[in-house]
């Protein structure tokens, strides 16, 4: 996340839902819950440049990316 952002929030998070195609690319990010629109975009990013192993299908998975500057 932007560090002006999360200077300015103290806390949030994103969950994110993406999908994995066969070659590890990740293909398909959507929002699924978010404590401030401001953050979903870098959320998204984000995730879009994850790469994993290659398998026979593609799989979907969920994951929370979150901070908390105050904890």
């Amino acid at each position: 996340f932007p560090i002006s952002t999360m200077r300015r929030l103290r806390k949030g998070e994103v969950e994110v839902k993406f999908e994995v195609g066969p070659d590890g690319v990740v293909d398909v990010v959507t929002v699924m819950k978010t404590t401030s629109p401001s953050l979903n975009s870098a959320a998204v990013e984000a995730v879009r440049q994850w790469r994993f192993k290659p398998t026979p299908k593609g799989h979907t998975a969920m994951v929370d990316l979150a901070f908390d500057l105050d904890a």
